[in-house]
């Protein structure tokens, strides 16, 4: 069943010589030898190839001799001989694959598979075509009776002409008839032939594949009939009708590019399947642009990308722009994309004093600039670009006579709402004047009152610039999106900030920005302030571009502030490559920089209000004066300013007036906002004191700001400087809840860092810290943490008296640093309020003494006037006026007998011993007789100091302080404690 045999007895070759043989043999093997074996001929395979070769086979294939062959496949089914030339379309219908002749040897493609003959027939190297449709149709007599075009392959088989291929052939062809794939495949070629040949016959072509073909009429035969059908060819229309036609666009670009020896792009827009001409970095020639200008003539075009296109010279620009400002092109035309097209902004002038290019009229050719021709196409209303909504003339370097003129072209159209100017130059020269010309250009712009989107970058502005830029944008309230990254190139001497804090002022009273990119415009923590301050009442921003400046800790903490604020919509926060700054790695000598804390802000301030950071600053106090409830008289003390400063008030948008020069020095405090703290409250509770303070100053992130947080966070994974820079910012004016930790410790890798700078963060006591801590993956990660974090660990903010020694960069520090500063203002209130005797060092009711930074005395003449450094050695002596209650019991003698007895038992240091103490102190108050037993546990001089100073303000008795004093070592300890605690005399 899967071999497609035709049966020929041997009778009929009887009686023939071998040469008629092997032309049967030729015919039966060439045309019907489909099956696997060989076919009934009475000769054997090896016998009928060499027959064959002798026989010289190559041409067209002769007529069969008279046969059985012949007598089935004639109309009328008798065993008449057919003359040469006489085959019928029915008898050549099966005429699909010949044997071929392959590096001389005979290839028996019967012994294949349809599918595999047909493999080996298209890969041979050296091959023949003994038949082809185009060849075999010259050989034909014409059949109008068998060969209309209704006539399909199996009418044409159930015919009564054909009653022995219905029989023998058609059973095998069909593609469903239950055979193998094989068969089935082959049916299905057939039946394609068959379903070819029942329409009127092809005349030959002079590409056949093999041998030329014969011409009509050879051999006295009747020339081939008139074509009825025309050959349907996808790619050039439809019949007949369209050839030579050239009003298609798609026809004339082929005409163009057969005129012009351009290989056609197969561009949507050349295909005609698109309006849009997009070809983008396509690398484009004078020549491809210019035959696809001679089909831009005849058609609307809705966008031109030609991005990246350097090699278009500028004379077919200027074609291309007149092409696009006739009609029907700019009736629709809405996007112009020339960016990366450097030849836009030159001219092609050719005339000089001495030389005359040829241009009608001389001197012409200096008119014909693409950029000039934009220009013209842009301010004509009736043929020009009237309709163009967004122009990218991005990477175009321009000069000062195009900038202008494109500024007032841009600012007179009527529908242009995207303007693409990056990188075209403007500004590049410097200097006062260029600066003048450029706001000019600016100020153009913006009277297009249709403008949204406007991209500035990589130009040259000065700080006239940006705050032209800065009004422009604030009046308008158009503009939605704005880029001007790495725009602050040219800087005023002496100048601390970037030009760019300039438009970043023009936006404290609010602007209509959704979308701004500052980027790479040497923004450091000062611009970092800025943005803080102008920003927060721009309730419509949702993007905000930075990376690429140095904002260091201090800067990124500014940033995370103000994408925290209730005010703020900011959800996409992009500031890669901020990490480093100058406050990383001061350098030697350098004094405290002068920053703002939120939770801490108290201080003394000298401000220079010509400069924009501290114009910020002193707006930024003004706003916390607003959130902690206090009057800017009572937080404002000690004024002086030259000139004469009096307080701002806050205007109608809510933004504070500040002066714009002079100089002004003040000391900032937040002890007017005790009085709202200290209702109800214990003034001995330190603890809930610093809870309150520290829930009216810090930073709380809600669900909706801490997402861009946590997205920033785990975009930093593949960089550890990046993560430890967040951490440090985050550690400083931030209250964070226990999932919220939670989520950032999701890296297991990570949780040790996090938890070393945050941990003081966590808000909800010792409970909440305590589960954090169990975020540890292993208990070594413990020891490493608790190693860190030894100085807050130990910190007893009840009973705050003691020696501290803090590194200001590790957050834990800092925190403990905070918090001692907290409590001392709270005393120092406590102080005042109660008209206690003042016994400060410097008469101010300030508890902390001995107050060293970077080893040499504080500058300040008072601790609650100095403004706490980031960074470095603090040293200080602390010694509180908390004494014990009235109602203060001592430990009976039991109780004390125990703890002593657990002091003594255990191998553990005196200065583990003194920790633990330190721990428990405020709640055990001893006698004097009992402190001084327990300083006999300890051997070394500083341990015992240290123990009178933990439980100095824990004796119930102090009128009995001789006791315990006796047993301090000698006048040096005596001294060293009376300088530490002024009460030790």
């Amino acid at each position: 069943s899967r071999r497609l045999r035709v049966s020929a007895t041997t009778s009929n070759r009887k009686g023939m010589s071998w040469k008629e043989r092997a032309a049967a043999s030729r015919t039966s093997a060439g045309v019907w030898n489909w099956g696997r074996g060989a076919l009934d001929t009475g000769l054997t395979k090896e016998k009928r190839k060499q027959e064959i070769l002798r026989a010289g086979w190559g041409g067209p294939p002769p007529a069969p001799p008279p046969d059985r062959l012949n007598a089935l496949l004639s109309p009328t089914g008798s065993s008449r001989p057919s003359s040469p030339g006489s085959l019928t379309p029915s008898s050549s219908a099966p005429m699909l694959m010949t044997a071929a002749v392959t590096d001389g040897a005979f290839d028996d493609i019967g012994s294949l598979s349809p599918s595999e003959a047909m493999m080996r027939r298209t890969t041979s190297g050296r091959r023949r075509a003994w038949w082809h449709p185009d060849i075999a149709d010259s050989h034909l007599p014409a059949r109008s009776a068998l060969t209309t075009p209704s006539t399909s392959s199996r009418s044409l088989a159930q015919s009564s002409s054909a009653p022995a291929l219905e029989r023998t052939i058609l059973p095998s062809l069909q593609p469903n008839s239950g055979r193998s794939p094989q068969a089935a495949e082959f049916g299905r070629l057939s039946a394609g032939t068959l379903e070819r040949w029942s329409s009127p016959y092809r005349p030959p072509r002079a590409t056949a594949v093999g041998m030329p073909p014969t011409p009509a009429g050879r051999g006295g035969e009747p020339p081939l009939p008139v074509i009825v059908g025309a050959n349907m060819v996808p790619w050039r229309g439809r019949g007949a009708a369209t050839r030579g036609n050239l009003d298609s666009p798609m026809r004339q670009y082929l005409h163009a590019c057969d005129q012009s020896g351009v290989v056609p792009s197969l561009m949507p827009f050349v295909t005609g399947h698109s309006s849009k001409l997009r070809a983008e970095h396509q690398m484009l020639s004078d020549s491809d642009l210019g035959v696809i200008i001679d089909m831009m003539k005849t058609i609307s075009i809705e966008e031109v990308n030609l991005d990246g296109n350097m090699a278009v010279s500028e004379k077919v620009f200027v074609q291309f722009m007149e092409t696009l400002m006739a009609s029907p092109a700019s009736s629709c035309l809405s996007i112009l994309n020339l960016r990366n097209c450097p030849r836009v902004g030159q001219c092609m002038c050719m005339c000089s004093s001495t030389k005359w290019c040829g241009c009608e009229p001389k001197g012409s050719c200096r008119l014909r600039c693409p950029m000039s021709a934009i220009v013209k196409s842009l301010a004509d209303t009736t043929h020009g670009l009237y309709s163009l909504r967004k122009l990218d003339l991005c990477h175009v370097p321009l000069s000062a006579k195009h900038h202008f003129a494109l500024c007032r072209a841009i600012g007179d159209h009527t529908s242009l709402d995207t303007v693409l100017l990056a990188d075209t130059g403007m500004g590049i020269r410097g200097g006062a004047s260029n600066d003048g010309l450029t706001r000019q250009c600016i100020l153009e712009i913006f009277k297009n009152s249709l403008l949204q989107h406007l991209d500035l970058s990589w130009n040259c502005f000065g700080s006239e610039v940006f705050e032209a830029l800065g009004a422009a944008i604030v009046a308008s309230q158009n503009v939605r999106r704005l880029e001007v990254a790495h725009c602050s190139t040219s800087t005023v001497s002496g100048a601390a900030t970037s030009p760019v804090v300039g438009l970043l002022e023009a936006f404290a009273g609010g602007c209509p920005l959704k979308a701004l990119d500052i980027s790479s415009n040497h923004l450091d923590y000062h611009g970092a302030l800025v943005i803080e301050d102008s920003l927060a009442l721009c309730g419509g921003l949702a993007e905000l571009v930075v990376s690429g400046n140095p904002l260091g800790v201090i800067g990124l903490r500014c940033l995370f502030r103000l994408l925290c604020t209730s005010r703020s919509q900011i959800a996409k926060l992009r500031c890669d490559d901020c990490a480093s700054g100058l406050m990383d790695a001061p350098n030697e000598g350098q004094t405290a920089v002068m920053s703002f804390s939120r939770t801490c802000p108290d201080g003394r301030y000298e401000l220079d209000l010509a400069k924009p950071y501290h114009r910020a600053l002193l707006r930024m106090l003004y706003k916390t004066c607003d959130s902690f409830g206090i009057k800017a008289d009572g937080a404002f003390r000690d004024i002086k300013a030259t000139p004469a400063y009096s307080l701002s008030t806050k205007g109608p948008e809510g933004v504070y007036a500040v002066p714009t020069s002079g100089r002004v020095s003040f000391a900032f405090s937040t002890q007017d906002a005790m009085a709202n703290i200290a209702k109800d409250l214990d003034e001995r509770d330190f603890s809930e004191f610093t809870r309150k303070r520290l829930e009216l100053s810090r930073v709380r992130p809600d669900t909706d700001k801490i997402l861009p947080l946590l997205v920033y966070f785990r975009g930093t994974r593949a960089n550890p400087k990046y993560q430890i820079a967040f951490l440090d910012a985050l550690a400083k004016d931030f209250g964070l809840t226990y999932p919220q930790v939670r989520q950032l410790c999701e890296d297991r890798s990570v949780t040790v860092d996090v938890l070393m700078r945050i941990l003081p963060c966590v808000e909800g006591g010792r409970p909440a810290q305590t589960l954090a801590i169990q975020l540890l993956p292993t208990p070594g990660d413990a020891v490493r943490t608790f190693r860190r974090l030894t100085s807050w660990d130990t910190f007893n903010v009840d009973n705050p008296t003691g020696h501290y020694r803090l590194d200001l960069g590790q957050a834990s520090n800092f925190a403990v640093a905070e918090r001692l500063k907290m409590v001392d203002a709270w005393e120092a209130y406590i102080g005042r309020q109660s008209g206690r005797f003042d016994t400060s060092e410097r008469g101010d009711h300030c508890r902390a003494r001995n107050v060293t930074y970077r080893n040499t005395s504080m500058d300040s003449p008072s601790f609650a006037e100095w403004s706490l450094p980031e960074i470095d050695l603090l040293e200080l002596d602390y010694a509180s006026m908390r004494r014990p209650p009235e109602s203060a019991r001592a430990l009976d003698a039991r109780a004390f007998d125990a703890m002593l007895s657990l002091l003594q038992g255990g191998h553990v240091s005196e200065t583990q011993r003194v920790l633990a103490l330190r721990m428990v102190s405020p709640r055990v108050f001893l006698t004097s007789l009992q402190l001084r037993q327990l300083l006999c546990l300890f051997q070394e001089g500083p341990s015992r100091s240290e123990c009178v100073a933990i439980f100095h303000d824990q004796v119930v008795d102090r009128h009995n302080t001789k006791a315990f004093r006796a047993v301090c070592n000698g006048a040096l300890d005596t001294a060293c404690l009376s300088q530490r605690l002024c009460a030790v005399g």
